[in-house]
């Protein structure tokens, strides 16, 4: 018969429970791990559009410099 690890306060050692015994919601890794999966995409976007607003006001300068030396 195979028995389960417990902790001193008799609650089973998984994932879900810490070292103190305090057991944690399941899903509460995964629902961290979505959140900071977004807010990477987040940062992604606006690097992105940072860069796009950057790349737009280079195309507009050459366009000015352009036009001046016609």
């Amino acid at each position: 018969m195979w028995v389960k690890e417990t902790t001193d306060s008799g609650c089973p050692v998984n994932e879900d429970t810490n070292s103190d015994g305090v057991v944690r919601p399941q899903g509460r890794k995964a629902a961290k791990e979505k959140m900071r999966r977004m807010n990477d995409e987040k940062g992604v976007i606006e690097v992105l559009n940072n860069l796009h607003c950057t790349i737009e006001r280079q195309i507009d300068l050459n366009r000015k410099e352009l036009e001046l030396k016609r």
